[in-house]
């Protein structure tokens, strides 16, 4: 086990250190790494934000009492980069993004179930709604799937939004062509 190298997640957490310690008495090569995301003079030891020096300092120090490598990598400009073109595109953090996927043995029920559930959605909701289209799999344990998803501004109210879905899947449910219609709702996805 000793030439197994393992490498272990490391933010100085109990949860990483918890790991990289089990994995050492039974024999592995650990290595923890860090991502440093943010600059790391701006953020220094401050609780409460990931990836930066207090989580740094912390697997470090983790690390060095388990005596194995420690390493820090810098995504700070990728990790900039990503937040811009998720501010650009309207993408969490900076919206909620909302997927509905709708399911049905029958493709021509799951189209037309989509197609409904989107024609209601665009009334209630001030932001994009995109779809109704395929996901990356359309097939699934004999289920055909559709996706619809939908971009709210964060003001918009939580409790608002979860009243227009739940009004809209029961009354989704009630016709029945589409009661054998399987529908999951995910917050923030991606």
């Amino acid at each position: 086990k000793s030439k197994t190298k393992v490498v272990v997640a490391m933010s100085g957490g109990v949860d990483s250190s918890v790991v990289a310690a089990l994995l050492k008495n039974q024999g592995y090569n650990v290595v923890g790494i860090t991502l440093q995301l943010f600059d790391y003079g701006k953020i220094g030891k401050s609780k409460g934000t990931c990836c930066a020096g207090k989580d740094i300092y912390d697997a470090k120090k983790v690390c060095n009492q388990l005596d194995i490598k420690h390493e820090v990598f810098n995504y700070e400009s990728i990790f900039k980069t990503e937040l811009n073109d998720r501010k650009l595109f309207n993408y969490p953090p900076y919206l909620k993004l909302i997927r509905i996927i709708l399911k049905n043995k029958n493709i021509e029920i799951v189209k037309n179930a989509s197609d409904w559930v989107y024609n209601i959605l665009k009334h209630y909701f001030p932001g994009e709604i995109l779809g109704p289209s395929y996901p990356y799999v359309i097939r699934v344990r004999n289920y055909y799937h559709m996706q619809i998803l939908i971009k709210i501004e964060k003001k918009f109210s939580r409790k608002k939004t979860h009243q227009i879905l739940k009004k809209c899947i029961e009354s989704f449910h009630s016709i029945g062509k589409y009661r054998n219609t399987r529908v999951n709702i995910d917050v923030d996805p991606y």
